[in-house]
């Protein structure tokens, strides 16, 4: 994992562990829902950042996947998260995160995100 993946993951580690002290580990529906309005955040802030590199003149293959990977790590979130703990807990169990090295689908990130 890269170092801008593995600064994307830890953050959102921090997040919701600062999240669990005030709300309780074990509280996911209190947690989960600034949980989510953060990784909102970060979504929308990783996609300005990959606009910026599309409009540059020569963008490079291997920034372009970075966004792509970290695109979809917060996306997945979103979607787990949204789906409860069950699903949630599914994914880790089957090794099927983006972040535990799992490819994107790039048609499917192509029709959702443009790029």
């Amino acid at each position: 994992m890269r170092s801008t993946e593995q600064n994307a993951w830890m953050s959102a580690s921090y997040l919701l562990i600062d999240l669990w002290r005030v709300h309780g580990e074990d509280n996911w529906d209190e947690c989960t829902p600034p949980y989510l309005d953060s990784i909102h955040s970060l979504l929308e802030d990783e996609l300005t950042a990959a606009n910026i590199v599309l409009k540059s003149s020569n963008p490079s293959n291997d920034t372009l996947h970075l966004h792509r990977r970290i695109i979809a790590f917060y996306h997945q979130e979103i979607e787990l998260r949204s789906q409860g703990q069950d699903a949630w807990n599914s994914a880790i169990e089957d090794d099927a995160l983006v972040m535990y090295g799992r490819g994107v689908n790039k048609t499917t990130f192509k029709r959702l995100y443009g790029f």
